[in-house]
């Protein structure tokens, strides 16, 4: 904003870093993180009863996740305009592989702020008639809701 400058130097002279982005690169920054929490997430939390952690995830379900990455840039790139770049799958894994986050337990937080995002995107597109564009999401989403592990409702996003 108007005043990104002026805090980015307050914060940098006392040895803090700020990074100042454009509107459009910070949304995608955005949208990458939502990625990660989404995918890695709900994954996790479908294997091994729930006590699948990042890093495992990362290890021993990558593909799954990737697939699932594939189908959020999809939609994403049909929905909100945005494309996610490239390199974009090997960060979030070596997020997830890093030693502040690989210790977390994967669980599915904050439903209408993350997975409710791509669950709104495939509620507006089966509402006009198109077909899914997170399929695996989805039944990902219904599974878990099914067996239990997911105790709230599913409540879509619409930015």
């Amino acid at each position: 904003g108007k005043w990104a400058g002026a805090l980015q130097q307050r914060l940098q002279r006392r040895d803090l870093h700020c990074a100042k982005l454009f509107y459009r690169d910070w949304r995608r920054a955005m949208v990458e993180r939502v990625v990660f929490e989404s995918a890695f997430h709900l994954v996790g939390s479908l294997h091994n009863d729930g006590k699948t952690t990042l890093g495992e995830v990362a290890q021993y379900y990558a593909e799954e996740v990737e697939d699932m990455i594939s189908e959020f840039n999809r939609a994403l790139r049909g929905s909100m305009a945005l494309t996610l770049l490239y390199g974009t799958e090997e960060r979030l894994f070596a997020l997830a592989r890093s030693r502040n986050v690989e210790f977390l337990p994967s669980k599915v937080t904050d439903f209408k702020w993350r997975n409710g995002l791509f669950y709104g995107i495939t509620q507006t597109a089966k509402s006009v008639g198109f077909p899914d564009p997170c399929p695996m999401h989805t039944e990902y989403l219904e599974f878990a809701k099914q067996k239990g592990i997911l105790d709230f409702e599913l409540e879509p996003y619409q930015p």
